[in-house]
C-alpha cells in the first residue's frame, strides 16, 4: 500500500503531552522538525489488529517497522487514545476522509497519493529532530537575549547617567527656587506680623484714647458684608457709627438713630443717652439689621453672671432668624471654635478647626504670669511650636480646646473679646465648658 506524507512537525515540551502538526509560521517557541514527503510502499497491511491497549484501523508494515493508520470520518483521535499511542511509541498517521467521499477505488487512490488530509499524531523521528531543533533554538534565543540584555543594560546605564545629571540640575534649581520662596515668605511674614502688631497697637491706642477722652465703658463691633458697625458706650453717651461709609451702612445707622431718637453730630456719629440698657438695645437693633458680632468689650465692673448673660445676648440669634454666633468668614461645615482673651494689652487666641488646634499671643511676648500658664499648657498637651506662624499647635480635639481655653481663662467673662462656636451649640453651654459662672 502506498502512502505519502510531508509537512512541518512541532515538538512540545514537558508542559504538554500533545503533538500537533501545524504551519511553521504558527510555531515560535517550540522545536520544529521538517520531514520531506515521500512515497511508502507497505510490505503488508493488517486490519484492526490489537496492539497493546489500542486497536488501530490499519497497521502498515515495512520490514520491521510498523505504522498505525487511523481513518477519521466523524470520530478523531482523542487525548486519551493519543496518550496510549505515545506510551506504545508507534508512529501513528491519521487520515481524514470527508463524509461525502465517493467510496470507489479511484477516489481512495487519489486520497492516499495526496498529502492533503493526513496528519502525524505521533512520530518518534519528528520528535527527535524537533528536540534537537528546540535545543538549538533555545541556545540561540538565550544568546540573543543575553546580547539584548547587555545592550539594554548599556542603554539603561547611559540613560541613568543622563537622568542623574538632569536630576542634580533640577534639584539645584529647586533648591535655589525654594530658597528664594522661603526668603520671600519670611519677608512677607515679617511684614504681616509687623503690620498686625502695628494694627493691634493702633487699636489699643484708640481704645486708650477713647477711654481717656470719653471714659470708654463698653464696645461692640458688628459686621454685615462690607459694613462694620461700632457701638460704643462711654461716660457721656452711647454712640453708633459705620465704617467704611457705604450707602447701606449709612442707611442702617440712620434708621436705628431715628428709631431711638438719637442725635447726629457733624462726624456722622449718632449719639444716645448713656446707659447699659440703651447700649444693649442699640446692639440688638444692629443685629436685627442682619449684622454679626465680630468682637466686643464688656464693662469692667460687670459681675460674672452679668458678663455671661451679656455674651449670650450678643451671640444669640437675632429675630431675623439668622444665627450669628459665627463670623461670616469663619463659617464652616466643620463647626469651628474660637475664643480670644484679653490680658491687658495682649490678646490670646485659641482656635479649633478640622485641621488644627492653635494658640497664639499678640504681641508675641506675653508677661511672666501668662507665660507660665502657656508653658504649663504646652507641656501638658504635648504642643509643638510652629516657628513659621509663631504659634503653638496641639492635636485638633474638641476636648483639648476646652481644656486649654479653661486653663488660660481670665478672671471674668468680660475679658472675652471674641467667641465663635457652632450654630448648633448654645453660647451658655460653651461658657460653662470654659469654666465661667453662667446662670
Amino acid at each position: 500500500m502506498d502512502s505519502t506524507w510531508s509537512g512541518v512537525f512541532e515538538y512540545v515540551t514537558g508542559e504538554s503531552e500533545q503533538v500537533w502538526a501545524r504551519d511553521l509560521a504558527s510555531v515560535h517557541h517550540r522545536g520544529i522538525a521538517e520531514l520531506p514527503g515521500k512515497m511508502v510502499r507497505f510490505d503488508r497491511v493488517e486490519v484492526e489488529r490489537a496492539h497493546g491497549s489500542i486497536r488501530p484501523d490499519l497497521v502498515g508494515i515495512v520490514g520491521e517497522r510498523r505504522i498505525n493508520l487511523e481513518v477519521a470520518v466523524t470520530h478523531f483521535i482523542d487525548n486519551e487514545k493519543l496518550a496510549k499511542i505515545r506510551d506504545l511509541a508507534v508512529p501513528t498517521l491519521e487520515i481524514v476522509l470527508p463524509p461525502s467521499i465517493d467510496p470507489d477505488w479511484e477516489a481512495l487512490r487519489k486520497i492516499l497519493h495526496s498529502p492533503d488530509g493526513k496528519f502525524w499524531r505521533f512520530n518518534p523521528l519528528a520528535e527527535q529532530r524537533a528536540e534537537a531543533n528546540y535545543q538549538a533554538r533555545q541556545a540561540a534565543r538565550v544568546e540573543r537575549r543575553q546580547r539584548d540584555a547587555e545592550r539594554r543594560r548599556r542603554d539603561e546605564e547611559r540613560r541613568r547617567k543622563d537622568e542623574e545629571c538632569r536630576r542634580r540640575d533640577e534639584e539645584r534649581r529647586q533648591r535655589e527656587a525654594e530658597r528664594m520662596r522661603a526668603q520671600q515668605q519670611e519677608e512677607m511674614r515679617a511684614r504681616q506680623q509687623a503690620a498686625e502688631v502695628r494694627k493691634q497697637k493702633a487699636v489699643l491706642r484708640e481704645e486708650a484714647l477713647q477711654e481717656a477722652t470719653y471714659g470708654l465703658v463698653a464696645e461692640v463691633v458688628l459686621r454685615r458684608e462690607r459694613d462694620s458697625f461700632y457701638v460704643r458706650w462711654n461716660q457721656s453717651t452711647v454712640n453708633l457709627s459705620s465704617d467704611p461709609p457705604t450707602s447701606s451702612g449709612t442707611l442702617g445707622v440712620w434708621k436705628i438713630g431715628q428709631a431711638f431718637s438719637g442725635r447726629q453730630d457733624k462726624g456722622g456719629f449718632w449719639e444716645f443717652p448713656p446707659g447699659e440698657s440703651v447700649f444693649f438695645q442699640i446692639v440688638g437693633a444692629v443685629k436685627a439689621e442682619g449684622a454679626l458680632v465680630e468682637r466686643f468689650r464688656l464693662p469692667a465692673g460687670m459681675d460674672a453672671r452679668a458678663s455671661a448673660q451679656a455674651i449670650e445676648f450678643l451671640l444669640a440669634p437675632s429675630h431675623t432668624g439668622s444665627n450669628i454666633s459665627l463670623h461670616p468668614a469663619r463659617r464652616s461645615a466643620v463647626s469651628p471654635y474660637c475664643v480670644i482673651y484679653r490680658y491687658g494689652d495682649q490678646f490670646a487666641t485659641i482656635a479649633l478647626d478640622n485641621m488644627s488646634l492653635t494658640l497664639r499671643v499678640v504681641p508675641p511676648h506675653p508677661n511672666d504670669a501668662l507665660q507660665n500658664r502657656i508653658t504649663e499648657v504646652f507641656k501638658r498637651f504635648r504642643g509643638q511650636y510652629n516657628d513659621r506662624n509663631r504659634q503653638l499647635e496641639f492635636p485638633p480635639v474638641e476636648a483639648n480646646f476646652f481644656a486649654i481655653a479653661s486653663a488660660l481663662r481670665p478672671a471674668t467673662a468680660n475679658h472675652i473679646c471674641r467667641l465663635l462656636h457652632p450654630e448648633s451649640v448654645k453660647t451658655g453651654d460653651v461658657l460653662r465648658r470654659l469654666g465661667f459662672d453662667v446662670p
